[in-house]
């Protein structure tokens, strides 16, 4: 969907970013991308065709940068600044806690395909395996104001693993706290 560059820096500090879909379904996922504008590097989730497997569809080459944040003119550049994005299929609203694809309720198999999707995102860039953000439940995490945000120059400074969540110049609250999930499969 795009072959925009990211912005060039001498020494630029790698981030995976994290979001989730808020829908069930890939086929959701795809169709607000496409009427919305943007889109992530990847978006995991299950795979339509085979039980209980997970599947990851490619947007954009990790070569160019991905426009899944909110990246206003002459504001923060926030798609621009050597950041992986990820789109989970997947639920960090509390409101749909009974679906098994509420971050607290992936089952193992989707778990350990998502690690393993974020496992190559983390070794295809110099991504370090380190999370030192706050993750924040949504909704607390929501809002351009919430306390997890970081500021421009923590954001452009970070190097490892963050959510939508601390994105500045944004406002959605996702994927949640998913701290146990990334100490579990990713964290060293």
């Amino acid at each position: 969907m795009t072959d925009a560059p990211y912005d060039e820096e001498k020494n630029p500090t790698w981030k995976l970013l994290l979001h989730t879909t808020e829908g069930a379904t890939y086929q959701v996922a795809r169709a607000a991308y496409v009427n919305g504008g943007f889109s992530p590097h990847v978006t995991v989730g299950p795979d339509p065709n085979q039980v209980d497997q997970v599947h990851c569809w490619q947007h954009v080459s990790f070569a160019y940068r991905a426009t899944a944040l909110a990246d206003d003119p002459g504001g923060i550049r926030t798609n621009r600044d050597y950041v992986l994005q990820v789109e989970i299929v997947g639920f960090c609203d509390p409101n749909w806690s009974s679906s098994p694809l509420y971050i607290h309720n992936w089952p193992l198999w989707y778990q350990q395909g998502v690690a393993a999707v974020l496992n190559d995102m983390l070794t295809a860039r110099p991504i370090p395996r380190v999370s030192t953000v706050t993750w924040v439940e949504y909704p607390a995490s929501y809002g351009e104001r919430a306390p997890q945000r970081l500021k421009w120059k923590a954001y452009d400074a970070y190097s490892g693993i963050l959510g939508h969540e601390h994105a500045p110049e944004n406002s959605h609250g996702d994927p949640g706290d998913v701290s146990a999930f990334l100490r579990t499969y990713l964290l060293t």
